[in-house]
């Protein structure tokens, strides 16, 4: 495997994982999240939904009490009354319920038999106005009314109550669910018994086995609820509390009592039970049903908020670490690329080198085309190149030591031909000095000047020689000696006046009065300093041009003067680049 794609492997596995062990969390935690706030619309709306279901269940008890009395005109006007209370429950659902979203991937309900729709639940109420029609007319039985009821209203208004049991996500919330649909059945079941039975107390009928059988089962059924099985502690004490008040064992005694005198005329109809008395124990027994459901969706709504807390805080977790892992996948790539472009640049950078030092007699064939044939995508492609790179440096070193051993060969050549040229030049100028104190003609007096003139200019280029010898081989020398800088700057300037009026040159001068008479330095490197500016500024500047000059002190810092030489001429000036490159040559 190319170390290049090893790095890749390397670098991004560990990322990829990241990334999806984050993203599942992400996952995970929102869509509990999700069901957790869907849960709570859910016990909102079975709120209304058991509003609904108890004044439904009491109208279909009533009904049932109507129909056993053969119209009876005082049961007949608390049906009406009931009907009202039950239309009003049913116009409050339609305002307050909430639409649950149950197509949506993450709905609790996203896999469930029944559809959460308000319609659908809506539609099943326009069936109380048929019934109720078909009871006031006289045109249906009691076992028909109670049926219709049973199986168009009251029984899927349960069954969407039931629904719940979706949202099981934690043992808590699971055990409390569990008990609360159990009370749902439980109480649902006791307003069954409570309605079928109405009817044969007031007709004074007796029970066929099928009425017995179904009598039975809603029995049954209604004592479903086990508050054993609730596994929180103080919400069993709760519970505990009110099942065993008084007033509950009371209600329970009659009912149990009413139950056995029942049994005891199944078969005759010789009913002594009161119908109101009947109807009143079992709404009471419901109304303390309703307590016990209100205190378990309390803590239901607790549990959930919790749950709910305990999502998000995983969700905000999981966010950072998702968003982490494509950060972190992004600057992979990103590094990646870069290395992949180091190792190409790295690549063509060895080929260039090696096309270079193929007239090298140093490196032979075989060594060149090894360097051609590098792979850097392998761990031993850069160990050659970090070699080769060494050799190159090395190589480099002795090119750079060679040249300054060459250089400083050169500066002493230069520095002994200097010497050596520079005493018979010393004799010349002796010798023109003694023949210039000789009585000469004119003429003579001109070849002898023009004699010394030229032997001090090329003494001049001799002691410049000497001065640069001894720059680059760092013996430069300086003299700290007393002098006064307006004589010695004075004298500079007027050497170059002449040649500055021999052009018709503007030549303006000003020297700081505020400089002190005298200076401790090296006055001919400051004079030389001077001289060289004046002399290209004169170079430059073209016939009836002007040359401004100002020496001037800037700062004194410890008995250290310094000076400023500002020469400004009309030439033809210098570009940047030759700014830069001033102080190079």
């Amino acid at each position: 495997m190319q170390m290049n794609n090893r790095l890749k492997l390397i670098s991004m596995l560990p990322i990829i994982l990241l990334f999806v062990i984050s993203s599942y969390f992400l996952y995970l935690s929102y869509s509990k999240y999700y069901k957790a706030n869907e849960l709570k619309n859910i016990i909102r709306n079975n709120v209304y939904l058991n509003e609904v279901l108890t004044e439904v269940g009491k109208e279909r008890g009533l009904s049932s009490g109507f129909i056993g009395s053969n119209g009876n005109i005082h049961t007949k006007e608390k049906l009406l009354r009931q009907r009202d209370i039950t239309n009003i429950a049913i116009k409050k659902i339609k305002q307050s319920m909430i639409p649950i979203n149950y197509h949506s991937f993450f709905s609790g309900l996203y896999n469930s038999k029944i559809d959460y729709d308000n319609h659908n639940i809506f539609y099943h109420f326009k069936n109380i106005d048929r019934i109720r029609t078909d009871i006031d007319t006289n045109n249906i039985s009691f076992k028909e009314a109670f049926k219709q009821y049973t199986q168009n209203l009251t029984q899927p208004i349960l069954n969407y109550q039931l629904l719940v049991n979706n949202y099981k996500f934690d043992d808590e919330i699971s055990s409390l669910i569990t008990s609360l649909s159990q009370i749902y059945v439980a109480t649902e079941n006791i307003s069954l018994e409570r309605d079928f039975i109405n009817y044969f107390l007031m007709k004074q009928l007796a029970m066929t086995q099928q009425d017995i059988t179904a009598w039975n089962k809603y029995r049954t059924k209604a004592n479903t609820f086990n508050p054993e099985e609730i596994s929180d502690n103080q919400l069993r004490a709760n519970i505990f509390s009110i099942i065993s008040s008084r007033e509950y064992k009371n209600i329970d005694i009659a009912i149990e009592t009413s139950n056995s005198k029942l049994q005891f005329h199944v078969n005759d109809g010789n009913f002594n039970i009161n119908p109101t008395r009947w109807f009143k124990i079992h709404d009471e027994k419901i109304r303390y049903f309703s307590k016990i459901q209100n205190e378990i969706k309390r803590y239901l709504w607790s549990k959930n908020d919790a749950f709910i807390i305990q999502n998000i805080i995983i969700l905000i977790v999981a966010s950072f670490f998702w968003l982490l892992s494509i950060v972190l996948t992004v600057l992979g790539y990103k590094t990646g690329k870069e290395i992949s472009n180091n190792i190409k640049s790295l690549e063509d950078i060895l080929n260039n080198t090696a096309q270079e030092i193929e007239s090298d007699h140093t490196f032979d064939a075989p060594s060149i085309t090894e360097i051609k044939s590098m792979n850097l995508n392998t761990n031993q492609g850069i160990k050659d190149a970090y070699k080769f790179l060494e050799l190159l440096i090395e190589n480099a070193r002795q090119d750079k030591i060679q040249a300054l051993e060459a250089n400083e060969s050169k500066s002493l050549f230069l520095a002994n031909m200097s010497h050596e040229i520079r005493t018979p030049l010393n004799g010349i100028v002796g010798f023109t000095e003694l023949l210039k104190s000789t009585d000469l003609n004119e003429e003579q007096l001109e070849f002898t000047a023009i004699i010394e003139k030229s032997s001090e200019n090329l003494l001049s280029i001799i002691n410049n020689i000497l001065d640069l010898s001894k720059i680059e081989s760092n013996k430069i020398e300086l003299e700290n000696i007393v002098f006064d800088p307006i004589i010695e700057f004075e004298n500079a300037i007027e050497t170059y006046a002449v040649k500055a009026s021999e052009k018709d040159i503007d030549f303006n001068f000003f020297l700081d009065p505020s400089i002190s008479k005298k200076l401790l330095g090296d006055s001919v490197k400051i004079k030389e300093v001077l001289i060289n500016l004046l002399s290209n500024a004169i170079k430059f500047t073209d016939f009836g041009g002007f040359i401004n000059i100002e020496i001037t002190k800037t700062s004194i810092d410890n008995n250290h003067v310094k000076l400023l030489f500002s020469i400004q001429d009309n030439g033809i000036g210098m570009t940047k680049e030759q700014q830069l490159n001033v102080f190079a040559a």
